[in-house]
């Protein structure tokens, strides 16, 4: 009886060991599998831009051949900063489309482009076509960075709030 005891224990902690280790393997695969590289440019549901909230921020694209290019939208003010992978910066107004998912580029170096909110990115489509919510898009994935210097500041704070923007 004193064995059994002792043992229970022993047995009980390794039992509850095995399960965390496969957790965490678990863990880590569900994070490989949702991490992605800002050129993935996998299906996802695009979101109505009134249900995304204030999609404001800085979004990164990494091409394929290693140059990246960024987008910064205020979605307060409907405006956009575009900097290539060259340097170039293009600024201006966007335009929210009739089918409330989508916003369009009209001078995007040369030619119109057509963004949706995704997953909480920003991806440049393809093609003009008018998205409804069952459909699935793909394109060139913007993602929006980590850094707090990423966010946009888009209104104004709340009364009494300690939170103000920095110039």
């Amino acid at each position: 009886m004193t064995f059994l005891l002792a043992a229970a224990p022993l047995a009980l902690l390794a039992a509850c060991g095995e399960p965390e280790t496969e957790d965490t393997a678990a863990l880590e695969t569900d994070k490989a599998a949702t991490t992605q590289s800002a050129d993935d440019t996998r299906s996802a549901h695009a979101t109505d831009l009134d249900e995304a909230g204030d999609f404001s921020g800085t979004y990164s694209f990494d091409a394929p051949d290693g140059t990246r290019t960024q987008l910064t939208v205020n979605a307060q003010d409907d405006t956009f900063e575009y900097k290539g992978a060259d340097g170039t910066l293009e600024s201006g107004n966007y335009d929210r489309l009739a089918d409330g998912y989508r916003i369009k580029i009209e001078d995007w170096f040369g030619s119109p482009a057509y963004f949706t909110v995704s997953d909480g990115d920003l991806v440049r489509l393809e093609q003009d076509i008018d998205i409804t919510p069952d459909m699935q898009v793909s394109g060139e994935r913007y993602v929006r960075g980590d850094d707090e210097d990423d966010a946009v500041f888009s209104r104004e704070p709340e009364l009494a709030s300690p939170v103000a923007p920095q110039d």
